[in-house]
Order: structure tokens, then C-alpha cells, then sequence
């Protein structure tokens, strides 16, 4: 564990890493500062192409905001049926809209996202300032030189890989504050009030996510899902089998 003199903590770095991706330099949360600005922007801007926009009160309109919609539910609703076949009860977790009151609202806490993806994955997009570097939970402070509580979301493509990193971390270090992001990066997509994903090689947002498999392809509509060139069949061998 480093020393406060001269040097930072792992999890100050994050922070940095958090600031470099999103170009923002001022003293507020990058995601929060986005949640501001996406705030100003018009809401069918969420679901709609321009071209859709100007016809969203005509008929046409209409039909393809309502396929729109409920092809977005339906995949929600999958998401969930997948989430409650591996879902632990003993792993703490937080849903999407939970961890987005807390950028908004919670000053006193800083929040680290942890992607525990492979490189293949988070090449194609991640959650804006997300890092991958935490192997040691040890090195996770709970709390930070200026006060704030950190808490770690830890997150994959709909939750598996993040709950079982989750229970290493608390088993390497009691005391930090992990939680898995239930539905993961996929849910994340859902989420109209979440910032965009972004490349991490040029930090500029994407509609593009990796979904591992054709069986987690089930970002929001308006995303493009990548799956891996070759079926890592010896990996999710049994992954949704009931316990």
C-alpha cells in the first residue's frame, strides 16, 4: 500500500483515468458534469434520428417509436431473466438507475467503475473513465485523502464475470465498498439518462459495444453489438445452468 507522501493511491489514478478519457478538467464527477449536459439536450434525441424527430407526431412516426419502444422493453426484460438465473443474493449489487442517483446526488462518495472484461471487449467501448487494473483488492482504499467514501462497480457484459469479481475483492479485503452492476454494460445502454459508452483509444462516445455472445446481443436498439470471432464455448460452458 503506498503512502499518502509524495505518491497517490490506485484509486486516485482512477480518478485521473476518469478525467484524461472524458476531456473534462473541472472539479465535478465527469459523468456527473455529462448527466448536466445531456439534461440540455432534447429528449427524442435519446430514440430518434433527426429525420424521425421531425416526424414523430405523424403516423410513420409513431409506429417506429413504438417498435422502437417495445423492442427496447422486451430486451430489458430479457436482460432480467438472465440476471435472476446467476444472481446471488450474498454479492452486493446495484441496478443502473442506483448508480447514476449516486453521481448525481452524493457528494460525499466517489465512485471507481471496474471493467472486468478482456481486452477484445473493452477495445470496442466502456463505460466513460472505467478502469481494469484493480487484480488486488487491496489496493481498493475505502475511503480517499479528501474524505470521500469510494465505492467500486464492478461490471462486465450483463453481470456474471463483475458478481464473481465482486466476491474476490470482499474476500481480499473486507472492507471495500464493491458492489456488481446488475445487467452490466447492457443494461447500461437502457439507461437514457447514463452517458454514452466510449472508445477508449480516442474517448469520443459510441454506439458500438461488445456483448461477448449472440445470447447477450441485447444492448439498446440503437446499438451496434460486437461478439467475439470465435465462440468461447470452454468459458460459458454451463454459465446459465440453475445452481
Amino acid at each position: 500500500m503506498r503512502t499518502k507522501k509524495g505518491r497517490t493511491t490506485r484509486t486516485i489514478e482512477a480518478v485521473v483515468v476518469f478525467r484524461d478519457v472524458t476531456h473534462h478538467h473541472h472539479h465535478h464527477h465527469p459523468l456527473q458534469t455529462e448527466r448536466r449536459r445531456q439534461r440540455q439536450r432534447p429528449s427524442s434525441s435519446l430514440f430518434l434520428t433527426k429525420k424521425d424527430d421531425q416526424n414523430e407526431f405523424s403516423g410513420s412516426g409513431r409506429m417506429k417509436r413504438d417498435n422502437f419502444d417495445d423492442e427496447n422493453a422486451r430486451r430489458v426484460a430479457a436482460i432480467e431473466a438472465l440476471v435472476s438465473k446467476f444472481a446471488d443474493e450474498t454479492v452486493p449489487a446495484m441496478r443502473v438507475k442506483e448508480v447514476l442517483e449516486i453521481l448525481e446526488r452524493d457528494t460525499e462518495k466517489r465512485v471507481v467503475f471496474l471493467d472486468c472484461r478482456d481486452a477484445e471487449e473493452r477495445a470496442v467501448s466502456v463505460i466513460p473513465g472505467a478502469v481494469s487494473e484493480y487484480d488486488d483488492g487491496k489496493e481498493i482504499k475505502t475511503e480517499d485523502e479528501d474524505g470521500k467514501e469510494t465505492i467500486v462497480i464492478c461490471y462486465c457484459t450483463i453481470g456474471y464475470r463483475s458478481q464473481k469479481k465482486v466476491q474476490e475483492l470482499k474476500k481480499r479485503n473486507p472492507d471495500v465498498k464493491a458492489y456488481n452492476l446488475s445487467g452490466s454494460i447492457v443494461a447500461w445502454t437502457h439507461d437514457p439518462r447514463a452517458p454514452a459508452l466510449v472508445d477508449p483509444k480516442t474517448g469520443k462516445e459510441t454506439k458500438r459495444v461488445h456483448t461477448y455472445g449472440k445470447t447477450w446481443a441485447l444492448q439498446r436498439k440503437d446499438y451496434e453489438a460486437v461478439v467475439h470471432k470465435a465462440p468461447l464455448f470452454s468459458i460459458v460452458k454451463g454459465l446459465f445452468k440453475k445452481k
